[in-house]
């Protein structure tokens, strides 16, 4: 069973086109193809776009006409019969995403990633406005490593 917490990838070895409102996916490794009718992929859609599989359910609620129990079923079945399938995999939410990275790294990391994720905007901003050699100067000024390694 699906658990609703947990986040819908694509494998890498499944190709999707969409023809209409409709989708045909292909598993490479089974050579076998499944077509999905306009609801269908529209759930594919926003189950493999959503950060978990309840925002997608919330989602759906959202833009379908039906009972929830019915849509929690109906999604948990085709979201089961696709992982059976290998044409999604899952795993929880947080994999991958800053704040999973962070709550691992130790106190020191954390400070420098911190640094570097409010550095990098205005590094962005500082090569618009003022060129890259005002930059290279900026960075030299404010890093917090400055310090430490030798120039």
């Amino acid at each position: 069973m699906i658990s609703f917490a947990d986040r819908a990838t694509i494998p890498a070895n499944v190709l999707i086109r969409f023809l209409d409102q409709e989708s045909v996916l292909l598993n490479l490794n089974t050579e076998k193809y499944f077509g999905l009718d306009s609801v269908g992929t529209r759930m594919w859609q926003l189950v493999t776009a959503a950060p978990s599989v309840e925002a997608a359910y919330n989602q759906l609620i959202e833009e379908f006409d039906v009972e929830p129990e019915t849509l929690r079923s109906n999604l948990s079945d085709l979201l089961g019969h696709l992982v059976e399938n290998g044409l999604i995999a899952t795993q929880p939410a947080d994999v991958g995403t800053t704040s999973a990275v962070l709550t691992r790294l130790p106190r020191p990391a954390k400070a420098l990633v911190l640094r570097v994720a409010v550095l990098l905007p205005l590094l962005s901003i500082s090569l618009r406005m003022r060129g890259f050699g005002a930059t290279q100067r900026f960075l030299r000024k404010f890093s917090p490593l400055r310090n430490i390694a030798p120039r």
